[in-house]
Formats: C-alpha cells, structure tokens, sequence
C-alpha cells in the first residue's frame, strides 16, 4: 500500500518502533517520497523537542563486559545490584525516548545512525573483497550470543541567552541471544529541566527487556524499588539482535567507503550510508579483523564532536535540548556474560510495582482531538497532525519557546504532548485506534471543519465488541450510529 503523509505507521517509524519488515517497508516508500521523508523529520525533531534526560559521567576503566563478567562470577544467584551503583553511567531519553522512548520521544528515539572509522586496506583488495568485509561485520552482529557496548549520546543544550552548549550521556548496554537487553544508566536531568518525580534525578537505574515477550523491568538500588512491565513497547534494543534494522545496510549497495581513521585499537575503515537531508548512518569497522568498532548516528559528514563549535562552551541553565548524535562503541562480541543478568526477576528484597501497558481512552481521544483543534486556529487539522505535529513547523516553535512566552493555548497543546510522551504514548488517536476499534473502522473526515460545529462529522470508528458506530462531531458530542445510516458505506 502506497504511503501518504497521514500514514500513522510514519510516527511509529520516527519512533522507531516498527520490527524489522515493517521498517523495512517504511523505508523503501521513503526513498521515493519527499513528503514523507519531510513528514518523519519533522516528528523525529520535534520528538527531540519533549525529550529530558541527560548525564555526563566519564567511563570505568574496566570494558563493560568485563565489570559484568565479574560481578555474576562474584554474585551469580543474589539479584544484588547496589555493588554496581559506582559504575559511572548515563541517560539520554526513554524515548523510546521517543528519541525513543527516541530519542522516546526523540532519540532516540528516532532515526538510528552510525560511524565507522577506518578506510586503508581496503583501497587495496581485490574485487569482491569489500562487499565480504561488510558481510562478515553483519554475521558477527547476528552470531553472537553475547555483546556488550557502550553508548555516547552528544546533546545540544540552549540557554536563555541563545548559546549552545554539549552534553554528553553515557548508556552501557548488554544483550543476549534472542532478543534480551540489559541497559545501566544515571537517571538525570539537564540543569532547568523539570525533574522527573517517578525516577529523581541522578539515580542509577538498570533495565532488563525481553523484546520476544514485551516484558520489562527497572531496578532503582538507591530505593530497593522495581517496575515490572508486560505488554509494553520496549525502547532499548530490536528483536533480532543490536540496531538490526541498520545493521542490514551493510550488505546492501548504496554503502560507501569514504575513508579511514586512526583509533586507540587501531585503523579502521568508514562505511557510510546517507539517510535523508541531514542524517547518515556511519559503520566503523576494523581494517584487519572486519570487527565492527564504532556505530554512529548521524555520521561524521554531519556531526563530529571532536571539532563541534560547542563543544567547550561553558553549560548554563538549560531552556531547549536537541539531539545531536549518537556514538555506540567498545563493542565485546562473545563476552563472558552470565545469565542471571539477564533475568526479569526483582530482587527479594524489593517493593515491586506491576504495570500493564496503558493504553488511550475513548474520552482521552475526543480532547486530544479537541486540544488538535485549538491549537490549529479552532480547526481540525489534517489526519497527518494526529501525533501533535503539523506540517509548518508551528510544533516545533511552540516547543522552543520559554513556557512564559506560550499563549494559553499554545501551553495546554505543549503539557498535553509532554504528558502523553511521558507514558510512551507519542500518537494517542493512533493508540486510540490501534487497540480500542475494530481493524479499519476508524475513518476521520474532519479536515477544515471548525470547532464547535454540531453538524460536521470529524470521525467515527467502531469499538471492539461493538454493534454500532461511534460518530464524532465538530462540538465534540458522539452518537451511536448503525452502519447503514453512516454517509459511506462500511462493513457492517
């Protein structure tokens, strides 16, 4: 099915949370629509918009998997995570932050990009050789039963005087063959940004996800707390394995060496993969082992902090964050991991929370609808604005702006997006939709129609279960509908 600016499935992949065929999909329709390559952008940079979490701590001298190694050696079976409160580590977003849980709601997430430092002997090699270097980086990706790394996140953060500056988040990740993440963190916020009530600020957190079975669980030592989660859509890593969807590229023909680099383990060539007007995707790998060595998103032709204007700016009292790369480094492929890491299980001393997934109200539908609607000058905007982002940037500046310069309406749009990301749920209507009606039902005709018009139909869709459909008008108010007497014919 040919895709369209409105297409929910555009968010979800801004997200990034579409499995691997159906990003796939998404990203084939992409490269022959500018629209919606646009329509992304501009809800990945909006996404980054709502994100607020930062860190900035220096890394352990041990490598990651080595820290891990040790410490189920020394504690296989206790659960006891307080010995590993020291180990110096960061956090960008949930994102899921987006972007996700995003960059969530921005980056990451959102649109996933890498670097790749290196070039030399490959200039040399014979045909062919290029293409099976590639081949086998992407067989050491899928083989592994164990991966450790590290992940920098680089931030541009603006005070209220206008100057950027960077800040820099460290996440130490852990996986496991199929689809087991372990991610450490420090839980914080850059300075001026609202704290977040539920975690607090600068506490070290750990996350075990099992992407198979949409399960996760936080562990907070500092509380001796832990959040159980089932039926929920997991941010820190894809099914198949590590950044799977971007790790494909590397046997596809649109790869390009551009160079090499010196790095402290030694040359490395850089593959580079263009995605978009201002994102790549850059691959690092070993000249001489083929081992992948660094991943960056975007890559070096856009961001490199090592030469950021920003970078030694003196940090002030933050009033906009936006993402501006992602570095995944000091990969360990086959490191001596136990399984006790792995385990969704809370420690027997821990108050333990269970959470189903929340999911959008009927209620909760109709006032985003109508929050939409005022915002957009008292109209009803096109389907493509249902995740709050519209075509002309307004989204974007609104966020920009210090909350004392928003008009009323202008705040209640900006507290009502920030709320619905903060619950993983960036796109309600498509929420809404998705697990609430029937497949197909949901159909909107309220472009243009103006708030508080009684007699104009903006929607209508049918509840699971349901006999009848559900109309809403341009005052808000619903009626019960049987399907035939509906102005479009439909499935009974």
């Amino acid at each position: 099915m040919k895709i369209t600016p409105d297409d929910p499935r555009l968010t979800a992949y801004a997200l990034d949370e579409l499995d691997g065929a159906e990003r796939e999909a998404i990203e084939t329709e992409l490269q022959n629509s500018d629209e919606c390559r646009r329509e992304v952008e501009e809800i990945s940079r909006a996404a980054a918009l709502l994100s607020a979490e930062l860190a900035a701590e220096p890394l352990p001298e041990l490598p990651y998997a080595q820290q891990l190694a040790i410490e189920a050696k020394l504690k296989p079976d206790s659960g006891n995570t307080e010995s590993r409160r020291h180990f110096p580590i960061g956090v960008l977003l949930k994102g899921r932050s987006p972007i996700g849980r995003a960059l969530g709601f921005a980056a990451g997430a959102a649109v996933l990009v890498g670097i790749w430092l290196g070039l030399s002997s490959l200039f040399t090699a014979g045909p062919g050789t290029t293409a099976l270097a590639q081949t086998q980086t992407l067989e050491q990706m899928q083989k592994a039963q164990f991966i450790t790394w590290t992940q920098t996140l680089y931030n541009h953060l603006t005070g209220e005087d206008g100057q950027k500056w960077v800040s820099t988040v460290t996440n130490r990740y852990a996986y496991r063959a199929p689809g087991l993440y372990r991610k450490e963190e420090i839980h914080t916020q850059p300075p001026g940004w609202p704290e977040d009530r539920e975690i607090g600020a600068g506490k070290f957190m750990i996350t075990i996800a099992d992407t198979v079975n949409r399960r996760e669980l936080t562990l907070i030592p500092a509380e001796k707390r832990a959040i159980l989660a089932a039926d929920v859509t997991i941010t820190i890593g894809e099914r198949e394995g590590p950044y799977a969807s971007s790790m494909k590229y590397l046997k596809g023909d649109d790869l390009r060496l551009v160079g090499t680099r010196k790095t402290p383990t030694g040359e490395v060539n850089v593959f580079r993969l263009p995605s978009g007007p201002r994102h790549s995707l850059e691959y690092w790998i070993d000249s001489k082992t083929k081992n992948l060595v660094e991943f960056r998103v975007p890559g070096t032709d856009f961001y490199d902090p090592d030469t950021d204007p920003a970078r030694n700016n003196p940090p002030g009292k933050a009033r906009m964050m936006g993402p501006t790369a992602c570095i995944n480094s000091d990969f360990v492929f086959g490191a001596d991991l136990d399984d006790s890491l792995f385990r969704l299980v809370p420690p027997p001393d821990y108050t333990v929370e269970t959470r189903g997934r929340l999911h959008v109200t009927e209620k909760e539908m109709i006032d985003f609808l109508g929050i939409l609607a005022d915002y957009n000058d008292k109209t009803f905007p096109e389907r493509s604005a249902f995740a709050g982002v519209f075509s002309d940037g307004r989204t974007v500046k609104s966020m920009e702006k210090p909350k004392e310069d928003r008009t009323s309406v202008e705040q209640k749009f900006a507290e009502t997006l920030q709320h619905y990301v903060k619950m993983s749920l960036p796109d309600p209507i498509g929420d809404f939709r998705v697990h609430s009606t029937v497949e197909n039902s949901f159909r909107y005709l309220g472009k243009g129609v103006r708030l508080g018009d009684a007699e104009s139909i903006v929607c209508w869709y049918k509840l699971n279960g349901a006999k009848t459909y559900r109309v809403v008008y341009g005052d808000l108010s619903i009626k019960d509908v049987p399907p035939e007497d509906l102005p479009l014919r439909v499935e009974p």
